[in-house]
């Protein structure tokens, strides 16, 4: 979430100088700031318990990552693209993880508010 805000606030640094931005990097801008809200989107959902909330955050979670893989491999070439790849993969496996944990939980009926207080220690 971070990186979506670096890329907004370049993005917005370019095309006040008036220098011109590549398409990818313009669209990567515009990306970003919808992907912002998307995560925003599944906070809310996390805290009001909400399965299909979550399942369509972690749609747009998934399109992120297919669209962050997308763009390391038109900014990067040779090793610098695996590394590029593979911390991409990392991260958002990371950042996957805990939300698939939460929908299983939620599904099975392990969290929920009731239950929170004694699942959440």
């Amino acid at each position: 979430m971070v990186g979506c805000l670096v890329d907004v606030i370049l993005f917005a640094i370019f095309s006040t100088t008036g220098q011109s931005a590549m398409n990818v990097y313009a669209a990567s801008a515009i990306i970003a700031a919808i992907l912002f809200f998307v995560n925003l989107f599944a906070l809310v959902a996390a805290l009001r318990y909400s399965l299909r909330m979550l399942r369509s955050a972690l749609l747009f979670i998934l399109i992120e990552f297919g669209w962050d893989i997308y763009e390391s491999t038109v900014k990067y070439a040779g090793s610098s693209l695996i590394y590029g790849i593979v911390g991409t993969v990392i991260g958002y496996g990371l950042y996957i993880y805990p939300l698939v944990g939460l929908i299983l939980e939620i599904k099975s009926g392990v969290m929920s508010k009731e239950t929170y207080p004694r699942e959440g220690m």
